[in-house]
């Protein structure tokens, strides 16, 4: 299914299409309204927080910290973005620590692949940077797929994904690049790809539940096809059998 195109909406992703990308090569295009609603809500973030209104994981901490401050006025302003740019990269570069990842490593890079279009897909209702969510289809467009272990956190977005997706966008950590596995900066070079510069808040504002969407889509499509197995294999041992209809 190469020469076909999987356009992400963020209004309706089928579990047919994460299949089409996951498995069989797919393209993937962001819609454009959802490119629009991506941008809007990214400036919305940077507008409200020079305004002074408190963003939680933005200009505040996350949790028991959420009335922390961790910055004031534009995030984009010399005085703010070269620091916060810094630690989102510095973020995005440690999403390939295994210290905060168990467990085996995914066999299947469909897996993978399913959790990084169903993350595309709902990114585009998220405050992450337009370069970000393009830089996430990139990589499934040109095959790179991160390696990712199974386990994490267990918050609601807490999984092994991100970490994982992220690091591979700014060239960090270990890709399958056209099914061979090798360093990401490797496999961004190879694929004409440059290295991401994520923005203030690509680092907080870009955490979705892919984990467990994408890893249901594949195991509900693998559950159809054992049905349709089961049922062709049950007919056929009946015939061989000449039993009675």
């Amino acid at each position: 299914m190469a020469g076909s195109t999987v356009v992400l909406t963020g209004n309706d992703l089928t579990i047919d299409q994460v299949i089409q990308v996951a498995r069989y090569g797919s393209r993937v295009k962001l819609g454009a309204q959802a490119k629009q609603r991506n941008l809007d809500t990214f400036n919305l973030m940077n507008e409200g927080a020079a305004e002074g209104i408190a963003i939680y994981l933005f200009n505040r901490n996350s949790g028991a910290g959420r009335e922390v401050v961790r910055f004031t006025g534009d995030p984009m302003s010399p005085a703010n973005r070269p620091r916060l740019a810094a630690q989102a990269l510095d973020e995005f570069r440690n999403g390939s620590d295994e210290s905060d990842e168990h467990g085996p490593e995914f066999a299947d890079e469909d897996v993978v692949r399913a959790m990084m279009l169903v993350r595309a897909n709902q990114m585009t209702y998220l405050a992450a940077s337009p370069a970000m969510l393009q830089a996430l289809v990139d990589l499934i467009n040109a095959d790179i797929t991160p390696v990712m272990r199974s386990r994490a956190g267990t918050g609601e977005a807490q999984g092994p994904a991100a970490g994982a997706m992220d690091a591979a966008m700014v060239g960090a950590g270990e890709v399958h690049y056209h099914g061979v596995r090798m360093a990401a900066s490797a496999a961004l070079s190879q694929a004409g790809l440059k290295p991401l510069q994520p923005a203030p808040g690509d680092n907080t504002m870009s955490s979705v539940n892919s984990d467990v969407a994408g890893l249901a889509a594949i195991l509900v499509e693998d559950a159809r096809r054992y049905l349709d197995w089961t049922d062709l294999a049950y007919s056929m041992d009946l015939n061989a059998m000449n039993s009675s209809i």
